[in-house]
């Protein structure tokens, strides 16, 4: 059996992750606790992104149903609530304002780029879409920045502090993604340039550094060694398989696994 969607996060507030997952044809579900499998929803997702929007019980599943349905979220693993009838093109989630709760990031396509501010408000964020949205704290001072490539003859931009737009790079990413490789409470932004490899921007601006000349397929981070930096974890395709950049110094002398996934992701389930 197949997944298409699959994403991480503290559900029920115990210290582990649990893993949401779409199984097509037959729902939405999640390995709860290292466990066990619940049934989340009959319907299958069309995205799924985990953030704790109510500053509740553990973190929240907020799910893209398609069409017809639209953007929903099952609080605390309980209670569904609609959050906008449209369906989006693409969503992450954020902590924007320094609460205690997430944000929600939503791309409506030609509606452009809207922020559900605090669980209440559908706030403007800029009426282009996106070809990549992610968040993350670049600046050390407990607020999300927004990275936003906006495609070809515009670039990557950041929102920083929820008020004010820079650009990144003028060149459109392959895929983007955030972690802190050398844990100094500062994110670096690891960017795929198709053609040109994978590229990191480290605390904010300090220097760009090629990881590698090849551009992978998947890129993710996590730190899978408890030593409190995060790796990077690419598949790099067929052929080459899935490697790992340890401890913001190089990368493993052999890859850990000789096959190239269809999803990657990184969480603590035990």
């Amino acid at each position: 059996m197949g997944v298409s969607v699959l994403a991480t996060g503290d559900i029920d507030e115990n210290g582990k992750d649990d893993v949401v997952v779409v199984f097509p044809g037959f729902g939405t579900w999640v390995y709860i606790d290292n466990d066990h499998w619940e049934q989340v929803h009959p319907f299958d997702a069309e995205a799924i992104v985990i953030g704790d929007l109510n500053d509740q019980l553990g973190e929240d599943i907020i799910v893209d149903f398609g069409p017809g349905i639209g953007l929903w979220v099952r609080y605390d693993n309980t209670t569904w609530e609609s959050l906008h009838s449209q369906s989006p093109e693409r969503m992450t989630v954020g902590r924007l304002d320094s609460g205690g709760h997430r944000d929600l990031i939503v791309d409506f396509g030609a509606s452009g780029l809207w922020i559900l501010m605090n669980r209440t408000n559908w706030v403007s964020l800029h009426p282009f879409s996106a070809t990549h949205i992610t968040t993350a704290d670049i600046d050390d001072n407990g607020q999300d920045e927004v990275i936003i490539d906006f495609g070809p003859g515009i670039g990557i931009w950041i929102y920083f502090n929820n008020s004010t737009w820079q650009s990144l790079h003028p060149f459109t990413a392959g895929t983007i993604a955030t972690g802190d490789l050398d844990n100094n409470g500062e994110a670096d932004v690891l960017i795929d340039f198709p053609g040109f490899g994978l590229w990191v921007y480290r605390n904010n601006g300090e220097n760009w550094e090629q990881l590698h000349p090849f551009s992978p397929e998947l890129v993710t981070t996590g730190n899978i060694d408890n030593d409190s930096r995060d790796e990077v974890i690419v598949d790099f395709g067929p052929g080459f398989g899935i490697w790992i950049f340890r401890n913001n110094t190089a990368w493993d002398g052999a890859p850990l696994h000789g096959l190239s996934p269809d999803h990657l992701g990184a969480a603590d389930i035990d």
